[in-house]
């Protein structure tokens, strides 16, 4: 082809260059096989005061395997737009410390981390916190409005009776020491709220089926009930819920893992279905972290599984208890311990949360696939089962998208009803009100209220000479379920009995009337009128006494005269019926 003996060399140099080059970068490739990830950021404050030193923790890659070998943290002046690099002191395993010296008040300002370049597995590389969509600022001799979800404050590794705090100050921090004294390194992630980050992760997927018998499959059905329980867990106050797969996908064990740690995860909830050769085998079993390396994630983990386990088991299905298994093949921890057995519990241990597996019930039994797998209702309440057992745990409460109300009066009008009146709550469609003779037990529903604009209502159900106990709460319907606000602060009142027709007597002057004490009056009103069915003037009301004289009269003229007990209510007085009329004429 090329005549030219120089031109031939030349070609075969250049090919010779161009193959080395390809081998260089695919042996390059093949060592960075598994591009790292970014698992975690933790700052040692979010707001410093000069003169101080910022500290920095960053894991990249596996966690708790020593492949990272250097690492530089670029971070920038957000107001100058200053670049500054600060190279790791130390480096442990996955995890690499830096720190940042803010000597004075010059370098004011807020701080935001740029990215990290690191050699890991002898390849060197860089990742950019932008493009992996994490934000972590700090802020020098200033207040930071806001702190993200990926940092935590006060750098804690939090182990089940201690706290090792890894702060900037002249000493210089342990990071090895502090990562394996602590049992359980607090990488959490949690929001400003206090979310409690759940990550359920359906087992199996895509060409993983899992267990397969009497016409299911264990990925269809660990899908559904992770979703229930997603749903289920929506309706809770604090919880920010994960699901590691949410169509017919199959993800590695160490893939599900590190997805709970990119999202801060608080715990790792691993649904399966159960089988056996012996097709009798039946019920529910969970799987919990052992007790070594760090002894509060197991201690949370087994918490954790004997709720999940009694909610299963209240539906009926077997109790086969909570377990541990240890590593079958000699696996250890960092600090020699045996390991789990399980992938995911023992990845999830490492990356410092409680990772638990849930077999629901036996594919291979045909009882147990009938009832409890067999229909989308029944996995619906393995799903809610779950959640409850996790809510159950983290002290999780219901959320309501309603306001409480207040009642703003209840008063007795007369001795035979209470009127109460609350306060509208935007979004309610209606009201249940309930009432109780006692204030802290025995309330019964008296009535619903079925429009959100009507605020009052008239219990005419009530007996005089008793008191009674109110309480009031909005609701609405959403997605076919209702959604009840909480409760209102308790009110009460007495129902005042009638007064008996006062006894009167009379002089030229005066008319003198005497009545029976009524039980919770505060005071009496006086009426009197000329004629018996004539307009009723009030002309006393009078405290501690049960008797008036009325000097307001002429002598030799009839008069007639009623009373009532007035007592205190809510938002108002509270009033009995009127006694009977009394007549008297005055003397000559």
């Amino acid at each position: 082809m090329f005549k030219n003996k120089s031109i031939r060399l030349i070609f075969g140099c250049l090919i010779f260059v161009m193959a080395a080059f390809i081998l260089f970068h695919a042996g390059k490739a093949s060592a960075g096989e598994a591009p790292p990830c970014l698992n975690y950021t933790i700052l040692g404050s979010s707001s410093l005061d000069t003169p101080m030193s910022q500290t920095v923790v960053v894991s990249i890659g596996e966690m708790d395997k020593s492949k990272l070998k250097s690492a530089v943290l670029t971070y920038k002046n957000r107001s100058t737009k200053k670049q500054f690099t600060a190279e790791a002191k130390q480096i442990y395993r996955d995890a690499a410390l830096f720190t940042m010296d803010f000597d004075d008040s010059s370098l004011r300002g807020s701080y935001e981390l740029t990215k990290i370049s690191f050699v890991y597995n002898g390849v060197s590389q860089e990742i950019s916190y932008q493009e992996t969509g994490k934000t972590v600022r700090f802020a020098v001799d200033e207040k930071m409005a806001a702190v993200p979800d990926a940092v935590i404050e006060g750098m804690s590794f939090e182990g089940e009776d201690q706290v090792v705090q890894v702060e900037a100050t002249d000493t210089k921090p342990d990071i090895k020491g502090a990562l394996l004294s602590a049992p359980s390194l607090n990488m959490k992630g949690k929001s400003r709220s206090g979310e409690k980050v759940i990550v359920l992760d359906p087992g199996h997927g895509g060409y993983d089926s899992g267990a397969a018998a009497n016409g299911l499959k264990e990925k269809e059905l660990t899908l559904k009930i992770a979703n229930y329980c997603k749903k289920e867990l929506e309706k809770y106050s604090g919880a920010k819920v994960y699901l590691t797969r949410s169509n017919d996908t199959y993800i590695s064990l160490e893939g599900r893992v590190k997805y709970a740690a990119s999202v801060g995860a608080d715990v790792f909830v691993s649904i399966h279905i159960n089988s056996a050769a012996n097709t009798m085998a039946s019920g529910a079993e969970v799987y919990y972290p052992n007790s070594n390396y760090r002894p509060s994630l197991g201690t949370e983990g087994k918490t954790l599984a004997l709720a999940i386990e009694k909610k299963l088991v209240a539906l009926g299905l077997a109790d086969r208890g909570v377990k541990i298994r240890n590593s079958a093949t000699g696996n250890t921890y960092a600090d020699g311990s045996p390991a789990d057995y399980y992938g995911v519990i023992r990845q999830a241990k490492q990356a410092g949360f409680p990772g638990i597996i849930v077999e629901h019930a036996f594919i291979s039994n045909a009882s147990d696939a009938k009832k409890y797998l067999g229909s989308d209702e029944a996995l619906k309440k393995l799903g809610i089962a779950d959640a409850a057992g996790i809510a159950e745990t983290y002290g999780l409460k219901k959320k309501t998208s309603l306001d409480k109300t207040k009642i703003t009066q209840l008063t007795g009008k007369d001795s035979t009803y209470v009127y109460l009146k609350w306060k509208k709550v935007s979004g309610a469609q209606g009201y249940e009100i309930y009432r109780s003779t006692s204030k802290d037990k025995d309330f019964k529903k008296i009535k619903t209220v079925n429009k959100g604009s009507t605020v009052s209502f008239k219990d005419k159900s009530v007996k005089a000479g008793k008191t009674y106990y109110y309480k009031v709460r909005a609701y609405k319907k959403s997605g076919g379920e209702t959604v009840r606000a909480g409760f209102c602060g308790v009110q009460k009142t007495k129902v005042l009995k009638k007064p008996s027709v006062p006894s009167a007597s009379s002089s030229k002057t005066q008319v003198k009337l005497k009545w029976k004490k009524i039980n919770g009056a505060k005071k009496y009103q006086i009426y009197r009128s000329n004629k018996k069915n004539g307009s009723y003037k009030k002309i006393a009301t009078v405290k501690s006494v049960l008797t008036y004289k009325d000097k307001s009269v002429s002598k030799n003229k009839t008069y007639y005269y009623k009373i009532r007990a007035v007592g205190d209510g809510t938002g108002g007085n509270t009033y009995s019926s009127y006694s009977g009329v009394r007549k008297i004429k005055t003397k000559k």
